[in-house]
This record gives C-alpha cells, structure tokens and sequence, in this order.
C-alpha cells in the first residue's frame, strides 16, 4: 500500500513538473518571437532560390528592433505598389535592413521620398543577408521576367566580389583568364525545408540558428576547400584566400586578391545577365565611426572599390559618404548602432538608412529629369 502512494506521489510530481517546464517554455517562446528574434517560414522558388513565404514576418530585436514583412518572392514590403518606372533594389543585409521597420529601410525612404516629389517610381526591395553578385547573375532571368526592371540598383560592398569566388557557396564564378563564368553548386548542401521550418520557425529555433550559423559556414568552407584541394583535375574555380585588398591589375584574374580585374569580370558578367537595363552600384560607406576622440571619415577598402567601379563600369556608383559626415557634424547622429549594440558598429540605424534613402531619391530623381 505505501508503494502504491508513493509510486502515484511520484507520478503527480513528474506530471506537475511537465506541465510547468511546458508552461515556462511557452512563456520564453512567446518573449522570444515578440522581443528577441523571429524567422519566416521559407520556401523554394526556381530560379531565385530560397526565399521567405509570401506575406510571412520576421522579428528581429538582436541588432536593434525590426519588423520586417515580406511579399512575394522574397520582396519586401514598401510603402507604394506602383509607379510608371520599374526600379529593382539589389543587395546584402543592409538592403534587408531587418534591424529596423519597414518604412524606415533606405529603399522605402527612397521611394516615400520620390512619390513626394511627384516621381512615378516603383521601388522593389530584393535585399536578403549573404547575397552577393554570383546570386545577382544567378536571379537575373527571374528579376527581368517578374519585375521588367527599367532600373536596377546594386548595393555591393568588398565581400561581395570575393564571396563571389568562394567555391563552398551555391553560386560562384569560376575564373578563365580575365573572364568568370557562373557556376550552379548542384552538390550544395539545401536543408531540408520542411525540417527546417519546423525547427527554426520558432523563436527558440530561430534563435538556435542565429548562433550557429556563423558555424556551419565555417564547416561549410572548410568542406569545400577539403574538396578542392582533393581535385586532380584542377577546378578553375578557386576559394579566396585571407589577404590584404590590392588594387593592382593583374594578367590573369586572381581570386584570391580584389583587385579592378576582378571587378571588371564581375561587372561584365552582370552587364550580359541584364542587357538593356541601367545598372547603378551602390556603396554604403563604412565611415564615419569615432575611434577614440578622433572621427574617421574614410575607409582604405570603400575607397578601392569605388575607384575600382569607376574605372571598370559604364554605369553610375553612388557613394553618400558626404551624407554620412554630415550625418555627424550637423546633426550629432551615427549612421550605425542601436540601443542593443555598441555605438557606430554594425548595420545601419533608422538614421543611417534615412541618409542612404535621400541620397538615393536625389540621385534616381536627378536620372530621369
């Protein structure tokens, strides 16, 4: 008899600490999704890759506070849905801008800006975090069938062209000479989506995969350069090496330094994936930033690759790095950081994004006049 009570005491014990321990996590989920961090469910689209689901959020509170939500193909929502001229935005995480709302990411600035002025434009955000300009090639089909873009705005940094040479991504280029041809990964590891859904659509899972992933893609690479070095027959494509920027021009296109060669292919590889469309390089510039008592308001790498621009492309390159200063000297504003950040550091705040959003407007409104 006392083994019985004492079996059915434990019984209610363990039943009562489940039910706690399921209510505790569901109290952490909720604060979670709501404060800290929120990722979409993701679906496949031919031709662009793996994108948010159409009309699905994204919370992002680990760099500042932003609700984010998403269209169709991965589109984010901006404050106009028409307009006689068609202008796709391409780029990074500083396009997607999840640090902040969406009224507040340059591309809808820029666009809030325009329809003030009477400027029939439609602005179209494809920004999404790790792009670079193998994956711009890559989409073009499925960007010109979708959008019939009359303009296309590329924000590109560094990284961009030599992430583009990296071997471990799902699109690179491989080098011939001077001249890159795109190569698909068709061996690239996708995650299962359904799997992944169901693990990250939480915000627990979301916030699991926000601290793990700079980890799987440095396995990743590790990976691929493991399976290059293991190829007898000499792949042209080759993973970028860690070495200081120079802008140099080489014979032959090296991709293991950034150099005008190197951005030449790349920028005639973009110029054939979009014939017939203007293209306009957008450089976000890494300064100003305050180090000490001093202000710095150039940067060595910002200042390579728009010269590198300049001197390779036909097409304008836009540099707000006068907008950013003034940002500082006259209004006493950063272009980056956040409540939840060090000062100066990371991706762009609201007023860094403002900046970007009216040089922008100026500079597609000084375009069509």
């Amino acid at each position: 008899m006392i083994n019985f009570f004492r079996k059915n005491d434990n019984m209610a014990f363990l039943l009562k600490f489940l039910a706690w321990l399921f209510i505790l996590l569901l109290v952490l989920e909720v604060f979670i999704r709501i404060f800290i961090i929120k990722s979409p469910y993701f679906r496949l689209v031919p031709e662009l890759g793996v994108v948010p689901v159409d009309n699905s959020v994204s919370v992002w509170g680990v760099e500042g506070y932003g609700v984010t939500r998403f269209l169709a193909n991965g589109e984010i929502s901006t404050p106009q849905d028409s307009g006689r001229l068609s202008v796709v935005v391409l780029g990074d995480s500083y396009t997607e801008a999840l640090q902040v709302n969406d009224g507040q990411k340059f591309v809808s600035v820029a666009e809030g800006i325009l329809h003030e002025r009477g400027q029939d434009m439609n602005l179209r955000n494809l920004g999404a975090s790790g792009r670079c300009i193998a994956d711009y090639v890559y989409i073009a089909p499925f960007v010109q069938r979708t959008y019939v873009p009359d303009i296309i705005v590329l924000q590109v940094t560094e990284t961009d062209f030599t992430e583009s040479m990296d071997i471990s991504r799902q699109n690179y280029f491989a080098v011939d000479g001077t001249s890159v041809a795109l190569v698909r990964n068709e061996n690239y590891y996708v995650f299962n989506l359904d799997l992944r859904n169901m693990l990250y659509g939480t915000g627990l899972g979301s916030l699991a995969n926000y601290k793990l992933t700079p980890l799987v893609k440095e396995q990743r690479l590790r990976f691929a350069m493991s399976a290059a070095a293991q190829n007898q027959a000499g792949e042209l494509a080759v993973a970028p090496a860690d070495s200081a920027s120079d802008n140099a021009d080489f014979g032959e296109l090296n991709p293991a330094v950034f150099n005008s060669t190197m951005v030449q292919a790349q920028v005639d590889s973009l110029m054939e994936a979009y014939p017939g469309v203007m293209l306009v390089f957008l450089v976000i510039p890494s300064t100003p930033i305050v180090q000490g008592d001093n202000l710095i308001v150039s940067d060595e790498s910002d200042n390579l690759l728009v010269e590198a621009l300049a001197e390779v492309s036909e097409f304008p390159v836009l540099y707000p790095r006068d907008e950013f200063i003034e940002l500082y000297t006259r209004y006493e504003k950063l272009p980056r950081g956040f409540f939840n950040t060090l000062p100066g550091s990371g991706h762009l705040n609201p007023d860094g994004n403002f900046a970007v959003g009216a040089a922008l407007a100026d500079y597609l409104e000084g375009l069509v006049k």
